[in-house]
C-alpha cells in the first residue's frame, strides 16, 4: 500500500484535482510535509495501490493529534481536515487485498505546519523587547519631565533667595540703620522706620519659608513632616 503523489493537495495550495501547492516528491517517498500556516485548510487525498483495488474497498484512516481513534473512510478513500492547528501530526492509512488480508503496517504521513510569524518564539521575543522598550522610553520621558520641574523649581528657589531675599535684606539693613539715626531726632519717623524693618523682616521669614517648600531637595523632608 502506498500513499499516490497526486492524491495529497492542500487547499488553497492545492486542491483535489492536483492543482497548486505539492510535494517536493512523489508521497510514496516523502515522510513528511510543511505546508504553509495560510493554507492550513488540509485535504488530504489518499489512495491504496495494490493488486485487484477497486473503488468500492473500506479504507481506514487515522490522524494521531488530530482523530482520537481510526476513522472507516470508506470508498472514498478521503479525509479532510480544516483549520488543524499548528503542530505536527501524523496521518496513517491501512489497506486490505481482495482476499480481506489487511495491511497492518500501514502507510504514515508526517504532516508539519508551521505557527503563523506572529505565533513565532522569534515574534513573540520581539514583541516583548518592543514592549520593554515602550516602557523604558516611557520611563525615561517621564523621568525627564520631572527632572525638567526640578530644574524649574530650584531656579525659583535660587531667584528668591538671591534676587528678592537680597533685596529685602537690604531694605531690613537699611531701615534699621535709619531708625536708629532718626531715634530721638524724629520719634515718629523711627516708630515708622522701625514698623518697615519688622515688615521686612517676617516678609523675609515667610520668603525662606517659600523658598524651602519650593526646593525640590527638601520634598522627602516635608512628607516626612506632613506624615508626623
Amino acid at each position: 500500500m502506498k500513499l499516490v503523489g497526486k492524491a495529497v493537495a492542500v487547499a488553497g495550495l492545492g486542491n483535489a484535482t492536483g492543482e497548486g501547492w505539492r510535494t517536493p516528491a512523489p508521497i510514496e517517498y516523502v515522510r513528511s510535509i510543511t505546508p504553509p500556516y495560510s493554507e492550513r485548510n488540509d485535504h488530504l487525498l489518499l489512495r491504496v495501490h495494490g493488486p485487484h483495488r477497486t473503488a468500492e474497498e473500506q479504507v481506514p484512516l487515522h490522524a494521531r493529534g488530530l482523530l482520537t481513534e481510526w476513522v472507516e473512510a470508506g470508498t472514498q478513500h478521503e479525509a479532510t481536515f480544516t483549520n488543524p492547528d499548528p503542530g505536527t501530526y501524523t496521518f496513517r492509512v491501512q489497506g486490505r487485498n481482495s482476499a480481506e488480508v489487511w495491511d497492518e503496517q500501514g502507510a504514515a504521513l508526517q504532516l508539519i505546519i508551521a505557527p503563523p510569524w506572529w505565533g513565532t518564539w522569534w515574534f513573540r521575543v520581539g514583541a516583548l523587547l518592543v514592549f520593554a522598550g515602550a516602557l523604558y522610553a516611557f520611563y525615561r520621558y517621564r523621568l525627564a519631565q520631572a527632572m525638567k520641574v526640578v530644574a524649574v523649581r530650584e531656579r525659583i528657589a535660587r531667584d528668591l533667595h538671591d534676587e528678592i531675599g537680597s533685596t529685602l535684606s537690604s531694605v531690613s539693613l537699611f531701615s534699621s540703620v535709619a531708625q536708629k539715626k532718626a531715634k530721638g531726632k524724629a520719634p515718629e519717623a523711627s516708630e515708622l522706620l522701625g514698623r518697615i524693618t519688622d515688615s521686612t523682616t517676617q516678609v523675609l521669614e515667610a520668603m525662606n519659608d517659600i523658598v524651602w517648600a519650593v526646593n525640590a531637595e527638601n520634598d522627602d523632608m516635608a512628607q516626612r513632616e506632613a506624615h508626623a
